[in-house]
């Protein structure tokens, strides 16, 4: 289930207060804006300007990115919702299909939008809301670390449109259900422009989920969608072999455990396997087709943060996905990197990271000046985040 990473809790107060209501309406958003710099990276259109492949979100290199400005309003209460917007970077990143086919590089994004009830044990959602799977979050001020995980950016989807239903069968224990138009799409796209392709699938993906609590310093999450591919289908290349293309059903099973080992240190460990069928296969070299089935990606990604004192805080995270097939990553490939970040808080509306980060592929993945590939990649990163209110 998508989380923020936890932050530390404070030591438990001897004389405990009741926790306040919540504000019926609540209007919130943070500003992010980040520096990158990498040992290997492309030249792209503008002068001076270069990419950083492999990255989802913090993309440009030698350049202050500017990732979100994002703006949420959400109501409380027994017949309650959610609106939350993405405007910069970020929106082109989490920007859902069909709207990220027909107008790429936008810089706006309606990220969530749903309306919620709640009777009793039952919780439903209906509209666009983020996904259960994955450790990270959209939100950066809810992860830990600068640059996202391989995991966050290519193994797990981002949004779904559609309805959701959570049963809190008792305090320790809840589970979800739910029905969606797939990963990241809010629509079926009725007129293709590829010649032959039929419109888009409106099969709709099967999501679910449970949540165990069985200590307050003990959480575990098991996720797992799967469902037709709404994007056309995967179609055989002329010339190269003969196949019937039918439509590629995804799949995905997700799990995060959390572990509060002391106030100030907490461990996290997430695992994703998923699978997609009758797609085109990509080899080891980006782009060219080698066959036609099933491929499948799978990964693990452990993280571990401890509050250094009030205002500071260390973070590792180290992580290895392979993708067999090339449908999450352009190419078959095993990956792997390690983050080392330091957070600085100066207040609880400022929040000032910096981390160094290392990337190995078997594959020359990473590309440099004059489109030479490379198996590794090194980076240094600062992000700076302001939230309100």
């Amino acid at each position: 289930m998508a989380q923020a990473a936890p932050a530390a809790a404070p030591a438990p107060s001897p004389t405990p207060t009741a926790t306040p209501p919540p504000h019926l309406l609540q209007v919130s958003g943070f500003a992010d804006a980040g520096y990158t710099s990498a040992s290997i990276a492309s030249v792209v259109g503008t002068p001076g300007g270069s990419q950083i492949s492999g990255r989802v979100f913090d993309t440009l290199n030698q350049q202050i990115q500017f990732h979100n400005f994002n703006l949420q309003v959400a109501y409380n209460g027994p017949i309650g919702g959610k609106v939350e917007a993405s405007f910069g970077d970020d929106a082109n990143v989490i920007n859902s299909y069909p709207k990220s086919a027909l107008a790429p590089q936008t810089s706006i994004d309606l990220t969530q939008a749903y309306v919620s009830g709640t009777s009793g044990q039952f919780t439903g959602i209906v509209g666009k809301f983020e996904t259960l799977a994955g450790a990270e979050v959209i939100e950066s001020p809810s992860d830990i670390e600068f640059s996202r995980s391989i995991l966050f950016g290519y193994a797990v989807p981002f949004t779904h449109t559609g309805g959701r239903l959570t049963w809190a069968m008792n305090s320790n224990i809840s589970f979800i259900a739910g029905a969606n138009m797939g990963w990241d799409t809010t629509g079926q796209n009725k007129n293709p422009t590829a010649v032959g392709l039929p419109a888009d699938s409106t099969a709709l993906t099967i999501e679910g989920g449970a949540i165990w609590n069985p200590s307050k310093a003990i959480s575990v999450t098991l996720d797992g969608y799967s469902g037709q591919v709404e994007e056309g289908f995967a179609m055989a290349t002329p010339g190269l072999f003969v196949v019937t293309p039918s439509r590629p059903n995804r799949s995905l099973v997700d799990t995060v455990l959390t572990w509060h080992a002391t106030p100030a240190l907490t461990f996290i460990l997430n695992g994703d396997a998923g699978q997609q069928t009758n797609s085109n296969i990509i080899g080891t070299t980006p782009g060219v087709i080698v066959g036609y089935g099933t491929g499948t990606w799978s990964g693990v990604a452990g993280y571990g943060s401890y509050a250094l004192s009030g205002q500071w805080t260390a973070s590792l995270r180290a992580e290895y996905m392979g993708d067999y097939g090339g449908l999450r990553t352009g190419v078959s490939q095993r990956w792997g990197e390690a983050t080392a970040t330091i957070a600085y808080t100066p207040n609880s509306n400022v929040i000032i990271r910096g981390e160094i980060r290392g990337d190995k592929s078997n594959q020359p993945f990473f590309i440099g000046i004059g489109g030479n590939g490379y198996n590794s990649n090194a980076q240094f990163g600062i992000e700076t985040i302001v939230k309100w209110p």
